[in-house]
């Protein structure tokens, strides 16, 4: 596997923070969209906001030793955004062209619709966005697991 930064072997880390974060934070977050899906009667734009909420009790955490949850928002009226910023790219001209970004995403985009905290918030009509930045905020890549990209 090719590393994403020049001078840091970061080819495992959006794995590490999807996993990672996913798992770490899955439980916590899967409770709270099970509260905030109560409501059975109100829409899903409706509950989107109080899971959103729930979510950002973890922003500022640090999925592993180069990636940060830095926010957690709402997208379109069905999608949760996920922002992480990847510590050791300090810009996007730092990481390594020789990279395969496709790969990665879709080992991200595959264990993530493996994971029942996902499938749970997919199969509810709720996409799950994760935006990668560099420290400067330069996009690095997105991942976004839908019903049809996770098959369900």
């Amino acid at each position: 596997m090719r590393p994403l930064a020049r001078n840091v072997l970061i080819w495992g880390t959006p794995i590490l923070v999807i996993v990672a974060g996913v798992f770490f934070f899955g439980d916590h977050l899967l409770r709270s969209f099970a509260d905030a899906y109560l409501g059975k009667d109100a829409s899903i734009e409706s509950r989107l906001p109080r899971m959103v909420e729930a979510a950002r009790e973890k922003v500022g955490t640090m999925v592993d030793a180069n990636t940060r949850l830095d926010g957690v928002r709402q997208g379109s009226a069905n999608q949760m955004v996920y922002e992480y910023t990847i510590l050791n790219v300090p810009t996007l001209r730092d990481l390594n062209p020789s990279a395969d970004l496709a790969a990665v995403k879709e080992r991200i985009r595959a264990r993530g619709c493996e994971h029942e905290y996902a499938k749970f918030i997919v199969r509810h009509n709720v996409n799950m966005l994760y935006e990668y930045r560099a420290v400067n905020g330069e996009r690095l890549m997105e991942v976004e697991l839908t019903k049809a990209n996770c098959r369900l």
